[in-house]
């Protein structure tokens, strides 16, 4: 408990001498200080990735980097629709390793999975936290990379206290064009809506809309 008592006068003033408020005044400075570093914060996003253009076969590692308080964890998407991880003996290895047999077992939307479950197995995502810090390292990595792994890939950072505005880079490999299906969408009668098509293959030279079956 800090002094709050103010006193009227001082008998004298030695050399040197520091009165009560100044210390009041030094401790409180210095608690701010400590809890600004400590203040809640939406994670933000440190370093991302650019969009990417490779041939197959070859090895391709999308990168972010976000800090905030509490630490965030970082989520990854392709084409719109999350991509699920399950840990791995968090505890000895802090990778989080992403095969088509995890996502099998992992119970979540069937629709993610789904998606996912369309990529090839050997995509690991890997995510630890430096060490005396919040900063959050995710990666991405897809090993012998191939036309159908294309697409729009995104990483997102979040925890207790909200999200990271969501980045978004194209991810494009050499290879034939691919349609993927597109999911519903709903709206209200006069809303504004922004539809896009998933697609992977590279390069594209054009892509035909049509509605209804």
């Amino acid at each position: 408990m800090f002094n709050t008592h103010v006193h009227a006068c001082y008998a004298a003033v030695f050399p040197g001498y520091l009165s009560p408020n100044h210390y009041d005044q030094q401790q409180q400075h210095q608690l701010s200080s400590v809890s600004s570093s400590l203040i809640a914060s939406v994670p933000t996003l440190m370093e991302v990735f650019d969009e990417v253009m490779s041939e197959t076969g070859r090895f391709v590692s999308l990168k972010c980097v976000a800090t905030g308080h509490t630490t965030p964890q970082i989520s990854w998407s392709r084409d719109g629709v999350k991509i699920s991880v399950i840990e791995k003996s968090p505890s000895s290895n802090p990778s989080l390793g992403v095969t088509s047999s995890d996502l099998s077992a992992s119970g979540t939307n069937s629709d993610t999975t789904r998606d996912y479950l369309k990529l090839r197995s050997g995509i690991i995502v890997s995510s630890y936290v430096l060490p005396l810090s919040h900063i959050v390292v995710s990666s991405l990595n897809i090993s012998q990379v191939q036309p159908d792994d294309g697409g729009l890939y995104g990483c997102e950072a979040s925890n207790t206290y909200g999200s990271s505005v969501d980045h978004r880079r194209r991810l494009n490999v050499f290879g034939k064009p691919i349609a993927r299906p597109m999911s519903d969408v709903k709206a209200f009668a006069s809303q504004t809506v922004s539809i896009t098509c998933p697609h992977a293959g590279y390069p594209i030279d054009s892509i035909t809309w049509h509605k209804g079956e």
